[in-house]
């Protein structure tokens, strides 16, 4: 896998809350996630996950397009 050292990353309170990029609650954002309508998350360890920024910009998108 090729490492993009320019990709940014982001956290569960990054996406989602009052100050996220969804407005939408923790429990819809991990259905979403289940369901596959937002890429999964990269672990980093057991406690840390981070989504790429790109992908998560990309589903607001194709979802502004609806």
């Amino acid at each position: 896998m090729e490492i993009n050292r320019n990709q940014n990353y982001l956290r569960l309170h990054h996406l989602i809350g009052d100050g996220g990029l969804l407005p939408i609650s923790r429990s819809t954002f991990y259905n979403w996630v289940a369901a596959g309508k937002i890429p999964p998350p990269i672990k980093l360890s057991d406690r840390v996950s981070v989504w790429r920024k790109s992908e998560i910009l990309a589903f607001i998108d194709k979802m502004e397009a609806k």
